[in-house]
């Protein structure tokens, strides 16, 4: 008998991400079984370029479900949803009012991507400082604005002396900081740049020299951007440099990156408006 551990635990970025097998005969016992079929059908539609029903997911946050189903949904959502649909959910969040549906929000806010989304990431994080889950927020921060690991990277665990309001304020200055070098907050960004999967790449293959930055996360980007199967990247959860640089350097030579352009967002290799 298969276990939600079990079925989230083949949807890992260590492991298969969104290239895990669909919902099996023998998950029929993993709770809101019927959801995670849902959730199958949605994800095998976006994967061929229909985004139609992506915006349900927003909807379906504020139902009750299981953690890793509500993770499946935050994630999908940032990371196939129009720029009309995450413009709503942005407008929509219920700040302040539930800790665990706006970190979860933050999680889809972080996967979107847009540079104008940081300010509010940054009030979450004040806001729930006090949690170990918003620590995860300030990662995610610096992800959008760091090239590499910096003080974004490095959120305060407890506020003494005010560490909370000065990594606030270090935030707001790297936000500052790129809005001016981009001319605006109206762009998709990743790694402190305007988001590009030649530059994705290139950070790919430069942290397999050095210290590895979260590859979960850039496993997740790349594959989700391409729907190129990644699963290969580990082996029994242990990353696999080799691996990983054959098969970035055989798409960085492919015709396939010509079809990406810098600064639009893509999912399974179709784009996404807005």
């Amino acid at each position: 008998m298969n276990t939600l551990p079990d079925l989230y635990g083949r949807r890992h970025w260590t492991a298969n991400g969104y290239h895990a097998f669909p919902m099996m005969a023998n998950d029929a016992n993993v709770p809101d079984h019927d959801k995670w079929i849902e959730f199958d059908a949605l994800l095998a539609e976006a994967k061929m370029g229909d985004f139609q029903r992506i915006p349900m997911l927003a909807e379906r946050m504020h139902e009750p479900g299981s953690w890793a189903l509500w993770g499946q949904y935050a994630q999908l959502l940032g990371d196939a949803g129009s720029g009309k649909t995450l413009e709503q959910v942005l407008g929509s969040i219920p700040l302040g009012k539930d800790i665990t549906a706006e970190l979860y929000y933050a999680n889809t806010l972080i996967y979107w991507g847009k540079l104008a989304v940081v300010p509010t990431l940054v009030d979450m994080f004040e806001r729930y400082s006090f949690s170990e889950d918003a620590q995860y927020v300030g990662f995610g921060m610096s992800r959008l604005l760091e090239k590499e690991s910096g003080e974004v990277a490095d959120p305060p665990r407890e506020d003494a002396g005010g560490a909370v309001r000065d990594y606030c304020r270090t935030v707001r200055d790297q936000y500052d900081r790129l809005c001016d070098e981009l001319g605006s907050d109206d762009v998709t960004v990743f790694r402190g740049e305007v988001i590009d999967i030649r530059a994705i790449c290139r950070r790919m293959l430069e942290d397999l020299g050095g210290q590895r930055r979260s590859y979960e996360e850039m496993r997740h980007k790349f594959e989700a951007t391409t729907g190129i199967d990644c699963s290969g990247f580990y082996q029994d959860g242990e990353l696999r440099p080799l691996a990983v640089a054959a098969l970035l350097e055989e798409f960085l030579e492919s015709p396939a990156v010509a079809g990406y352009e810098a600064g639009e967002r893509y999912f399974f290799g179709h784009r996404i408006a807005g």
